[in-house]
């Protein structure tokens, strides 16, 4: 439904999926959250291109998923990086 509601690319479809994968990482699907953040790398980069900074976090976010709530919080802390 989402596809309907915003024209693609859209940047809003960006938040989207993020909260998705926070939400499939603190649930435990880690491969669900692989997957979202995938996407929204995807559309990061149609939409700012690969060299924004969030483009990079999504990509370091699909490459080296965090496991735990811990882990994400850490992540979001300290800008993608897994400490």
């Amino acid at each position: 439904c989402l596809n309907y509601t915003l024209p693609y690319p859209h940047d809003e479809k960006v938040q989207h999926y993020d909260h998705l994968a926070q939400t499939l990482v603190a649930i435990g699907d880690i491969p669900g959250a692989a997957a979202a953040y995938e996407a929204a790398y995807t559309i990061s980069c149609l939409c700012s291109g690969r060299d924004y900074d969030e483009s990079q976090l999504y990509h370091r976010l699909m490459s080296d998923t965090p496991t735990t709530k811990e882990d994400l919080l850490r992540v979001y802390k300290h800008g993608g990086e897994l400490e």
